[in-house]
């Protein structure tokens, strides 16, 4: 499952290639901040894919990092690992809230290593951190980078933590040029009004969908939830997924251009 529930067993999926043919897989992971390393070796399931499961047992809360280790049955034997650099990971976290609605669900993991890091630069550093980015209960997308977004007011009153349910903060999401959601790699997630002060959330949407029905360009705005390690983020629980005006925004709206 994408968001298992406590003591669910998990299976990791992976697709494994290579012209020497494959003499194992492996899957090694942990959980965050712990020093203890397990491993699942892979068992072949056709069509070049291979799974391992990660056994039931883990309580709710629990973020698992993971990566994947692959040998080739070339002689000398050839090995690889996902990700390639061994500074990241694959990350899942059991006990995620599972939201059944109309709104669009964003779930966010970072590692207590990576909230730290993100605690200690400025405020308005423009460096990506590495997060899981899960899109409702359908996909998750490793490796994206995350930053707070707009000027540092919007993210003033939280103490440079990108967790906080009390506070307004507004996030800028990166994804990998090979990975990319709605056809895009990165979006804008600001919560509604200025810092969250339209308490009705809807009057900047009223005012978009004006500009719409004149048939004029206009960013797409749609309402979202957001949930951190399983912290839902905004005081009034709703942010807006924004399109980045952007050269795509511009190539939709001048196409002479």
């Amino acid at each position: 499952p994408l968001l298992p529930t406590n003591g669910e067993a998990v299976t990791i999926f992976a697709r494994i290639d290579d012209p020497d043919g494959i003499m194992g897989a492996a899957v090694r992971w942990h959980k965050d901040e712990s020093a203890v390393t397990n491993t699942a070796m892979m068992a072949a399931c056709g069509g070049g894919w291979y799974s391992a499961t990660i056994p039931a047992g883990q309580t709710s809360g629990a973020l698992v990092g993971f990566q994947i280790d692959a040998i080739d049955a070339a002689d000398p034997a050839a090995t690889a690992t996902f990700p390639a650099d061994p500074s990241r990971e694959c990350l899942y976290r059991y006990g995620e809230p599972r939201t059944s609605n109309t709104l669009g669900v964003y779930h966010f993991w970072i590692t207590q290593n990576k909230i730290r890091e993100w605690a200690a630069r400025k405020l308005d550093s423009n460096s990506p951190v590495d997060m899981a980015f899960v899109y409702n209960n359908d996909r998750v997308v490793y490796f994206a980078g995350a930053q707070f977004g707009g000027s540092p007011f919007h993210s003033t009153g939280v103490g440079k933590n990108p967790i906080n349910n009390g506070n307004s903060i507004d996030y800028k999401i990166d994804f990998p040029k090979d990975d990319m959601v709605l056809d895009d790699d990165g979006m804008v997630l600001p919560t509604v009004g200025n810092k969250g002060n339209d308490v009705t959330a809807v009057k900047e949407q009223l005012a978009y969908a004006w500009v719409r029905r004149l048939g004029l360009p206009n960013v797409h705005r749609r309402f979202i939830h957001i949930y951190a390690n399983g912290t839902q983020q905004n005081s009034y629980r709703v942010y807006e997924d924004t399109e980045k005006p952007n050269s795509s925004f511009l190539r939709h709206w001048f196409k002479e251009g």
